[in-house]
């Protein structure tokens, strides 16, 4: 090795031995670098001429501590926070699946109790169902009184309210069949939920732990 190289590096390492016994008085680390020129530099606090380029904090017995990185550059400081940012949420998702999933395992600890809550929430709407069905009869014998009223003015004008209360009668007969269909639709919304739910907690309640078998399912409501 030619004089050049050994006298920085016998500078440097006597620097370190100097900056030791320093550290071990006051338990403070060695900063060690090179700046923008080579030259080493070592110190017993973080070297402001190598903030830019990085330096090595070491021990007091010279080992390795840690490495101090140069700041980020706005690209690399956009990238780390874009991946902190997907992992808050990651984090956030996790969460709220686990609370979710408790909350689902106290109201449904078993399978009876899931199917029990199905046939509790089909049962509304079961009712109101019925009671379209009814109204619709209602309707329909209705009807068939007024279309007998209506043949005796065949080919002769209807009064006006015999007109208006077959208008009524249409009307309530179209609402009511869209009732039923809304409340179709309803208990098929009801069911789908139901069975979503069912395959989550069928793995729950064979093990699998809160937060651990996905998000939260997104209900249509």
């Amino acid at each position: 090795m030619s004089r050049e190289l050994l006298l920085p590096l016998t500078v440097m390492l006597v620097g370190m031995a100097s900056a030791s016994v320093a550290a071990d008085a006051s338990g403070k680390g060695i900063y060690t670098c090179r700046d923008v020129k080579g030259n080493p530099i070592l110190r017993d606090r973080p070297i402001a001429e190598c903030l830019d380029i990085g330096q090595d904090e070491r021990n007091q017995d010279g080992s390795p501590r840690r490495q101090l990185a140069p700041p980020a550059t706005p690209d690399e400081a956009a990238k780390r926070e874009a991946e902190a940012q997907r992992e808050r949420e990651r984090q956030a998702t996790q969460a709220e699946a686990r609370r979710y999933d408790i909350h689902l395992l106290r109201r449904h600890p078993d399978e009876t109790a899931h199917e029990r809550a199905r046939q509790k929430d089909l049962d509304a709407t079961r009712s109101a169902t019925k009671a379209s069905e009814k109204r619709l009869e209602e309707l329909q014998v209705e009807r068939s009184r007024l279309d007998q009223e209506a043949e005796f003015y065949q080919g002769r004008a209807k009064p006006d309210k015999l007109r208006q209360d077959l208008a009524n009668n249409a009307a309530a007969v179209n609402a009511q069949r869209q009732s039923m269909a809304n409340q179709a639709s309803e208990m098929q919304r009801i069911n789908q939920n139901f069975d979503a739910e069912r395959e989550r907690l069928r793995k729950l309640w064979k093990g699998a732990l809160p937060g651990s078998v996905g998000p939260v399912p997104f209900f249509e409501r």
